[in-house]
């Protein structure tokens, strides 16, 4: 007999469980906007995978702005040898068009 009386509180008590489960179902079902225990935490879940994903990108990103700036001050270097290089050769150009000048005044003088 109280074997009978403890099963029949087990099937009740299932019973009970279900009805409630069922309801919070219904209720879920019929108001979208109800944030539940589940939803919050994929959100919170969706959150974080996308936190560590920036955090990722953002990692990532840095080493190439470092890589970037550290290629803007080898062209920098390169850019300046270059004027140096052309004024150099300006000033070479200079003095040997006063050369051709003076050469010229002078086969003329002659």
């Amino acid at each position: 007999m109280k074997q009978q009386e403890k099963l029949v509180r087990d099937m009740e008590a299932s019973v009970s469980r279900r009805d409630i489960i069922i309801t919070r179902g219904d209720f879920t079902n019929k108001n979208p906007n109800v944030v539940t225990q589940g939803k919050l935490q994929r959100e919170i879940a969706e959150l974080q995978k996308k936190i560590k994903e920036t955090n990722n990108e953002a990692g990532r990103l840095e080493v190439e702005i470092r890589l970037l700036k550290d290629k803007q001050q080898q062209l920098a270097k390169i850019l300046e040898d270059k004027q140096k290089n052309v004024e150099n050769l300006q000033e070479q150009s200079e003095i040997k068009n006063s050369d051709v000048e003076e050469l010229t005044r002078r086969k003329q003088e002659v």
